[in-house]
């Protein structure tokens, strides 16, 4: 399967997932639907703490919900597409989403190479029911 259409099945699958995330993002103001909002994303994430913490909560309670069964490549294909939309298959089939977007993503999640997800799904599991 192509990577384009890797993320065309991630896109409808996690549909109800990826709206939520945007349903954050026009709370807080924050652009989202091409390519080119992922770097204002991150530039506004690192110096925003309400929508950082919002954005963080939201991403933990969705792993509990998901029962860490998701991989972080599922995790960023659904934050990338939730913030450019299915064009970021665009932006370059050798790298897909930018490497130093998702290293961003990833460090704001708290998230680190080797970090098993299940440890953030069972860190605090009564606060998956928030976000159902």
């Amino acid at each position: 399967m192509s990577f384009y259409a890797d993320l065309k099945d991630t896109f409808n699958r996690f549909q109800d997932h990826i709206s939520a995330f945007q349903e954050i993002y026009k709370r807080n103001g924050v652009s989202f639907g091409t390519p080119r909002e992922i770097w204002g994303f991150i530039t506004r994430i690192g110096r925003d703490s309400k929508f950082r913490q919002e954005f963080v909560d939201f991403g933990k309670a969705l792993l509990r919900r998901e029962g860490g069964k998701m991989s972080l490549p599922i995790l960023f294909a659904i934050i990338a597409l939730s913030i450019g939309g299915i064009g970021i298959a665009g932006m370059g089939s050798a790298f897909g989403i930018p490497a130093l977007a998702l290293a961003g993503i990833l460090a704001v999640l708290g998230f680190s190479v080797g970090q098993e997800i299940d440890t953030a799904v069972n860190d605090k599991p009564e606060e998956a029911a928030a976000f159902a």
